[in-house]
């Protein structure tokens, strides 16, 4: 029971940090009323078609664009937002009818760095000599170790537009 409590309490935590690392929003568009392209390469998720490169071979309209902007970098929230971006656009594409999204452009920029380190160490020493006041002398000697590790990572931030489609027939 413990161990069910502990994730849901990781999980409220975490997730709404994941919306500080993608943001998605959706444009009406208002212009041409019927467009039909070529053809290029498409899958289909969740019932909506995804055109990563072409368009659509039959004739369509655009409903709208979809802008999306994330982050990416190591992060655990970075990598949980980012397995949720493209789910995000096929329920955008859902919420306004959509039959297909088809990519218009995505962009990318180094916005920053992180970095992270850390450093080890053990020392003795080694002394040599005469003291004055106890008449005492002699030689000690010791060793020494060292370890470290560093990391710069990095952080860019990624913006693109989608076009949400409607098929016409």
């Amino acid at each position: 029971m413990r161990k069910w409590v502990v994730a849901l309490v990781l999980g409220a935590m975490v997730l709404p940090g994941c919306g500080f690392y993608t943001r998605t929003s959706f444009s009406e568009y208002r212009g041409a009323a019927e467009f039909a392209g070529y053809g290029g390469t498409v899958r289909v998720v969740d019932g909506i078609e995804v055109w990563t490169s072409g368009e659509p071979n039959r004739p369509y309209k655009v409903l709208g664009v979809i802008d999306q902007s994330y982050y990416n970098n190591r992060s655990v929230m970075a990598w949980i937002a980012g397995a949720s971006r493209e789910s995000a656009v096929i329920a955008t594409a859902k919420q306004y009818g959509g039959d297909a999204v088809m990519l218009l452009s995505s962009d990318s920029a180094v916005t920053g760095y992180k970095s992270f380190g850390f450093a080890s160490g053990h020392s003795t020493g080694a002394f040599s000599g005469y003291y004055r006041h106890n008449n005492y002398g002699g030689s000690h000697f010791g060793n020494m170790f060292g370890y470290g590790v560093a990391r710069t990572d990095a952080i860019s931030e990624t913006a693109s537009r989608i076009a949400v489609i409607k098929y016409l027939h």
